[in-house]
């Protein structure tokens, strides 16, 4: 009898304690309000009350072993130092819901990275990263990922897994490809591609329904897949700088879209399905080889500023200076010989 009122005891107690350590998890707002130790010394004098640790710049080659000591840390700082590797011991930090490590030597992370329950965003800008662990995936919480100027060739499949991210910036590595999963991330609303080296997009892209911010410039596409197209709540698509010969119809069902980049593309005309982008306030398809307007802008109400500058037009049609909201647009360096006379009290560029 003695032996079983322990063991419930000891359950009991076990079950206590995660209880409590769940409900001692602030929110990263009300984490921002809270005392930031700057050193261990004065960290392991009290470490159960350290939740923010910040070691930035500290020329550290690895993590102190007295981290690993702090119960209830939940937001670490450890950028600007010269980090090679993770230890294994990451996964003892149960708590932790923000780790930043911008500006180290990272060359992976440890699969335990993936034990990290409670973490909802990781920082990792500028370091030499050629993969992610597949054990990312399991990080059920996360909500931001920041791994812009790394050496990333590719994604891990699983990476659909990761239902509450928010936001990912994976801008400036050596991106392929994305995997079909990517569709999945539902909670997806920012997405940086920019200076990669694209060369296509799996058509699941177009199901990021949460999407409302989307740069993929300066990569080597040659197509932005149309199929399905979801991305109903995209306010800026950001598409300059890469191999583009043609937008799909489906353009037009960006109903939200408020600017769309299109410059430095091989462009030789826009589909008449841009006319469904109602609210469409900017559109600059500059440096083209674009030779019309579609008769599908007419339907622009919204637009503000039209930059053609550097195509191939040689007419502009009367009806583009009647658009009602347009106040300027760029038509230099085509072959345009005479302006309509809807245009002579609009800026032109």
């Amino acid at each position: 009898m003695k032996n079983l009122l322990a063991a419930i005891t000891v359950c009991f107690l076990a079950l206590s304690s995660a209880t409590s350590a769940a409900q001692g998890l602030l929110t990263l707002e009300a984490l921002e309000n809270e005392k930031e130790y700057v050193s261990i010394a004065d960290a392991i004098l009290n470490p159960t009350a350290v939740l923010k640790l910040d070691l930035m710049g500290e020329g550290l080659t690895e993590i102190p072993a007295e981290v690993f000591t702090l119960p209830n840390l939940q937001v670490l700082y450890l950028y600007k130092n010269n980090l090679k590797t993770l230890p294994a011991q990451i996964a003892k930090l149960t708590n932790l819901q923000a780790i930043y490590l911008d500006n180290n030597l990272l060359e992976s992370l440890p699969p335990e990275i993936g034990l990290l329950k409670n973490l909802k965003v990781i920082s990792l800008y500028k370091n030499n990263l050629t993969k992610l662990p597949e054990e990312i995936s399991n990080l059920a919480k996360l909500e931001f990922l920041f791994v812009s100027s790394n050496k990333l060739q590719s994604l891990p499949e699983s990476i659909g897994k990761l239902i509450n991210l928010k936001e990912a910036d994976l801008s400036f590595n050596e991106l392929t490809t994305l995997p079909e999963s990517f569709g999945k991330l539902s909670k997806l609303t920012l997405l940086f591609l920019t200076s990669n080296k694209l060369t296509k997009l799996p058509n699941s892209v177009t199901q990021l329904s949460a999407l409302t911010e989307f740069y993929l410039d300066d990569n080597t596409l040659t197509m932005f897949p149309g199929a399905g197209m979801r991305l109903i709540d995209l306010k800026i698509f950001s598409i300059s700088n890469n191999q583009l010969t043609m937008l799909p119809e489906e353009i037009g069902a960006l109903v939200k879209l408020e600017s769309l980049y299109l410059s430095g593309n091989q462009l030789t005309a826009l589909p008449n399905g841009i006319g469904g982008c109602l609210n469409l306030k900017y559109l600059d398809v500059s440096s083209n080889k674009i030779v019309e307007i579609p008769s599908g802008i007419r339907k622009l109400i919204n637009v503000q500023d039209m930059n053609f500058f550097d195509n191939r037009i040689r007419t502009v049609p009367e009806w583009v200076g009647e658009l009602p909201a347009l106040k300027a647009i760029g038509l230099f360096g085509n072959n345009v010989d005479v302006f309509p006379l809807s245009l002579s009290k609009h800026d032109k560029y």
